[in-house]
């Protein structure tokens, strides 16, 4: 996806920011991302990271479907989460390790969105979430 834009941010860029369909995908920009800086002569743990990606928080089963109720319909709920381009999804402690896990893979700045202006996403992940972060 999009490698020779990620090449790009590599070779000129000042940060680069992901956006994709999963943390696979992410996986798999970072090493094109680091190999492209490494020929450039640049150190890509040097050029800020930042994701973008939906927000999807709930506790409950009837959070669940009230959050992916306006979301497009698909066979699974990995279809759905790739649609809509959402690494972050679940309870608290769940969307915590993933915020871990890519901060572990170089993201140093999250850039969220709802895909549902009516609902409590952004909220819930700001009571919930954000404070163990900080």
């Amino acid at each position: 996806r999009k490698k020779r834009m990620v090449k790009v941010a590599a070779e000129t860029g000042f940060g680069w920011n992901f956006y994709g369909e999963s943390v696979e995908e992410y996986r798999e920009a970072v090493k094109t991302f680091e190999d492209a800086c490494r020929v450039y002569g640049r150190e890509p743990h040097k050029i800020p990271r930042a994701l973008f990606t939906s927000v999807l928080a709930f506790e409950t089963e009837d959070e669940r479907v009230e959050r992916f109720r306006p979301l497009p319909k698909a066979d699974s709920v990995e279809e759905v989460l790739r649609r809509t381009f959402t690494l972050l999804y679940g309870g608290p402690d769940r969307i915590l390790r993933q915020v871990e896990e890519l901060e572990s893979l170089g993201v140093q700045q999250f850039i969220l969105r709802d895909l549902d202006n009516k609902s409590s996403n952004l909220r819930d992940f700001a009571g919930k979430v954000l404070p163990s972060l900080i």
